[in-house]
């Protein structure tokens, strides 16, 4: 397993900077440099997901697993309304977690953070994408994402931490690995993860965790693309990005630090964890849980 890991890390390392590498080669070639830089990111995310997704394929078909019967068939029946319901509460859940974060941090550092902030900010004002590229952005995220990661994680390293050791480290060191490369709300996707092994263990179909996953990206990225469409991609205005960067944090820093923005997040976070819990505990796996790929050998063999 820890050799599994390490090759999955370079897959990705590989995939990324070979396709933002194949990209800036085919710019220069067809002279196509004054694209927008936020392709060559594209390019990079893009490849990190073939690596990710490749990798645990040939992983998986190299240990004579048959891969369908791990996907699953797709559930005509599933509850898609209470699917989305699960993407929604989890985004308040992660969210909220997140903002209660930034509410302990402005209130205990607020000029740090404004120092790390503003260079950020400056950085995202000075990339002027246009609204295209961000488009394409969000298809990434909200279609091939779901699909690589879930193929990855649930797919490939549940299964493995599951068999080599039980269900339960399973569930955990694959929610650990998810949040890994998530780090910027490591307990939010931790618990993401966990809940969207639990669907996977309870409908025995990936195409769950794929479409809550989905679902939980699209609301997110439809929510930037409305903000972009409306406010302007990487528009400043007649400010400077330095000038507008600053605002930006400084208002955002006043916003955070009052109470009723901790105290909304603590709600929020209270109401979602409440339901995110009962969850866990309900459908925790027991010592007769069947993993997906192993319930649906036996039941394709039968049949």
């Amino acid at each position: 397993m820890r050799h599994t890991v390490w090759f999955f890390f370079i897959a990705m390392i590989v995939g990324g900077l070979g396709a933002a590498r194949l990209w800036d080669g085919a710019q220069t070639a067809m002279g196509l440099e004054s694209l927008p830089s936020g392709i060559s990111s594209l390019a990079m995310l893009l490849g990190i997901q073939i690596g990710m997704a490749g990798f645990a394929w040939l992983t998986l078909k190299r240990a004579g697993v048959q891969v369908n019967q791990m996907v699953g068939t797709f559930p005509p029946k599933y509850n898609w309304i209470g699917g989305l319901g699960w993407a929604i509460a989890l985004m308040i859940f992660t969210f909220s977690f997140m903002a209660m974060v930034a509410y302990t941090a402005v209130a205990l550092f607020p000029d740090a953070i404004a120092d790390r902030m503003i260079p950020l900010f400056t950085a995202i004002a000075q990339e002027k994408n246009p609204f295209w590229v961000d488009v394409c952005m969000a298809l990434l995220g909200s279609i091939v994402a779901p699909l690589s990661e879930e193929f990855t994680f649930r797919g490939l390293f549940l299964h493995c931490w599951s068999a080599h050791r039980s269900m339960s480290v399973g569930l955990i060191l694959t929610g650990l690995l998810f949040a890994l490369l998530h780090p910027q709300n490591f307990v939010g996707m931790f618990v993401f993860s966990l809940v969207l092994s639990l669907l996977y263990l309870r409908t025995r179909s990936l195409w769950v965790p794929i479409g809550v996953h989905a679902l939980y990206n699209g609301i997110i990225f439809s929510g930037n693309l409305i903000s972009l469409a409306t406010n302007g991609s990487g528009s400043t205005g007649s400010e400077s990005p330095e000038a507008f960067a600053e605002a930006t944090v400084n208002e955002a820093i006043a916003s955070i630090s009052q109470a009723r923005f901790g105290i909304t997040a603590g709600v929020f976070l209270l109401l979602a964890g409440f339901f995110v819990a009962r969850f866990l505990y309900k459908n925790w796996p027991g010592a007769t849980t069947q993993l997906p790929y192993t319930y649906n050998l036996l039941m394709s063999q039968e049949s």
